[in-house]
């Protein structure tokens, strides 16, 4: 049955009937005239959280299609945080747009979280949560909690709070409905609550909403004050998302020019190929120069594949965690690229040199057991040249990997296609020249 069909069949009623994620569903394949249409027959309460679980350029593209009253209805009936999901994945002009549909404290609030990091605490943040200010009677409380409530406010927990907003503990509404109604709201606080700073990432509110089993965790700013929350549900929608950017980044890594004909593929492929071929002519000339050493030390083969081995191996894991980064849009700002950079210069370092002393002992040890040379100092020093080459090349080789895709991704060359081919040839220069020179340096 055609998607047009689907909704051609399912009446008015049955509609209202079905949850929001259901309608979205049904919808987002739907032309954008027939998706209006569904939008205005749906019930207030409904039509907002639809938008929720479609696309974001889909729920954009319905927002700005609206009339401009039941679309500023439809933006004041969304959460701030399910608001600032959508407007944060648009345009910085798509996003003016739906700014402007905003007014009052929503729209303060909407520039507030978009201040933020992505992948910060505040920018997945709600305001919609009930305060208490005045150490009154648990009936007392409890009647002007009914009277300020919205619908979309989260009521389960009730954050207790002085004049200057600042936290001092949590109640639970439950607690409040069953005990003592003449009871002091003071008496009923929780003040060993757990919280995060605006400025926390997204991974350490995850664990630690996990870690104490937690449907609500507050958001502090430096002075102590509450600024917003963030609920079990928000903390599951993240994990939902980096789930799906990590799998269609995956995906994106392999499939890039899927949709290419051959020719585009060979031309944006051929030139690199063609490049490597003209370095590593230049790699054979340069050889050519250390031609002593090589004959004097025949031994220097026996450790080669080895050394341009390892040195491709650690170049490979580099250029797989950069590409998917890249891919994933997680390294296209300048941040995020600083953090990754200084990360994996790290963990090429450590490796390589770990790596160096290991196959310095390897090299050792193997020249010790088949009798390479009876003078064992050569043996000693042989060794010492492959564990130096071995950190010399795989710590070069990881830098690159690191470094130049950022690089081509920031002159516009595509990374994937220019990359490879041109950390390969990296790889077998550093390797081999260091390995020779090294060499000619400490045994000859």
């Amino acid at each position: 049955m055609k998607q047009l069909d689907i909704f051609d069949a399912i009446n008015l009623k049955k509609l209202i009937k079905l949850e929001e994620y259901d309608i979205a569903k049904i919808i987002s394949n739907l032309p954008l005239e027939k998706q209006l249409k569904i939008i205005h027959l749906l019930p207030a309460n409904k039509r907002a959280l639809v938008l929720t679980h479609l696309e974001v350029k889909n729920a954009y593209q319905i927002i700005i299609s609206l009339n401009k009253t039941l679309a500023k209805t439809m933006l004041g009936d969304l959460e701030t945080d399910d608001l600032a999901n959508i407007v944060e994945n648009l345009e910085e002009e798509e996003q003016q747009e739906i700014l402007g549909l905003l007014k009052g404290k929503k729209k303060e609030q909407i520039k507030y979280l978009l201040l933020y990091q992505e992948n910060s605490a505040a920018s997945m943040m709600a305001y919609e949560y009930l305060t208490i200010s005045n150490d009154v009677s648990v009936h007392l409380a409890l009647k002007d909690i009914i009277n300020r409530m919205n619908e979309n406010d989260y009521i389960d927990t009730i954050f207790y709070v002085d004049e200057d907003k600042t936290l001092i503990g949590t109640i639970y509404l439950k607690e409040l409905i069953t005990t003592n109604p003449n009871l002091m709201v003071s008496e009923l606080v929780n003040k060993n609550y757990i919280w995060v700073a605006e400025t926390d990432s997204t991974s350490l509110v995850i664990d630690k909403v996990s870690d104490y089993d937690l449907l609500v965790i507050p958001v502090l700013n430096e002075q102590h004050q509450l600024t917003g929350i963030i609920s079990a549900d928000d903390i599951l929608s993240e994990i939902k998302e980096t789930y799906e950017d990590t799998a269609r980044a995956i995906t994106n890594a392999h499939l890039d020019d899927e949709d290419k004909k051959v020719l585009p593929r060979v031309i944006s492929r051929l030139p690199w190929l063609i490049v490597s071929i003209i370095c590593n002519l230049l790699i054979a000339l340069l050889i050519s120069r250390f031609e002593d050493t090589i004959n004097s030390i025949w031994a220097l083969a026996f450790f080669q594949p080895m050394i341009l081995g390892m040195a491709g191996n650690i170049g490979n894991q580099g250029i797989a965690t950069t590409i998917l980064g890249l891919s994933s849009g997680i390294l296209t700002k300048k941040p995020e690229r600083k953090k990754h950079i200084n990360k994996e210069l790290l963990i090429s370092l450590i490796n390589s040199l770990i790596i160096g002393i290991v196959g310095c002992g390897f090299a050792i040890g193997c020249l010790f057991i088949l009798k390479v040379d009876n003078n064992d100092f050569f043996n000693i020093k042989l060794g010492v040249v492959v564990g130096l080459s071995l950190f010399i090349s795989m710590f070069v080789s990881g830098s690159s990997a690191t470094l130049l895709p950022l690089g081509f991704y920031r002159i516009k060359i595509d990374p994937i296609s220019a990359s490879g081919p041109t950390i390969s040839t990296i790889n077998d220069i550093f390797a081999l020249i260091s390995y020779i020179v090294i060499a000619t340096i400490i045994i000859l």
